[in-house]
């Protein structure tokens, strides 16, 4: 049975190109980690196509640590690629993809070490960024790929009664933030600027649950550094009459590259 990088397109990486946002990968990575410079779109197509390469020798590695049983492996793995989002400004279907088998991947493994919340997120990450994510057939995967896929069936169970922060009735107090770290961005001579909001519901357990994106003017990559920062916020849960309470959040950011 097929996995999802079976689903990879069969041709030469070098005929995707047209499918890139050019003018989002004006500023690319130098061989020195934090630094960047500005490049033409024919070079900077090479490093885009060179970095979809990478991409993809790490989701292939990836995919056979998870059929190991090496799920930490896996993880190493996928992080690899959604590090790269923080110094590098692209988008187009050939990278959303490849950042939604990211997430997956690092979803299933999240699974085979017992942690379905971090697994919960990655799945909804996966789904935000690349929709089409929800027909990839998970089952070769067993019993964690099953469990990955019926999470968009099954929302948070409070889910329903979640209230609105902004709403502010009588009696309610706010989920306070005791980890919530931003991405880390390394542009170092940003040329542009946009902006995101993401709305989510943090749960009775701390955890946020259910992102879905407002607004965005950024590239595909940038919105999955963000989702990648936001999987590790830990709140202590709002409370409504004293009782611990799901709510609503809205997350607005504002990001140079």
């Amino acid at each position: 049975m097929s996995r999802p990088l079976a689903i990879f397109p069969r041709v030469p990486l070098w005929g995707l190109g047209p499918l890139l946002i050019v003018a989002a990968i004006q500023v690319l990575p130098s061989p020195t980690l934090g630094q960047s410079k500005m490049v033409g779109p024919k070079a900077a197509n090479g490093a885009a196509m060179r970095m979809l390469e990478r991409w993809d020798r790490a989701l292939r590695t990836a995919d056979d640590a998870l059929t190991a049983g090496t799920p930490k492996k896996a993880i190493k793995q996928t992080n690899r690629v959604l590090n790269d989002c923080l110094r590098t400004a692209l988008s187009g279907e050939p990278v959303e993809r490849r950042l939604a088998m990211a997430f997956v991947l690092r979803a299933i493994a999240a699974h085979q070490l017992g942690e379905p919340l971090d697994a919960r997120w990655d799945w909804q990450a996966a789904l935000l960024l690349f929709p089409a994510a929800s027909e990839w057939d998970l089952a070769a995967y067993g019993v964690d790929g099953e469990a990955i896929a019926l999470i968009i069936s099954k929302p948070p169970l409070d889910l329903k009664n979640a209230l609105w922060v902004d709403q502010a009735p009588t009696g309610l107090v706010k989920p306070k933030k005791l980890n919530a770290p931003l991405p880390n961005f390394r542009f170092q001579a940003p040329t542009r600027t946009g902006t995101l909001s993401i709305r989510f519901h943090t749960g009775v357990n701390g955890r946020l649950h259910s992102p879905n994106v407002d607004t965005s003017s950024v590239p595909a990559t940038l919105l999955a550094a963000a989702l990648n920062s936001f999987g590790d916020w830990r709140f202590e849960p709002g409370r409504f009459d004293g009782e611990p309470t799901s709510m609503f959040l809205l997350q607005n950011l504002t990001i140079r590259w």
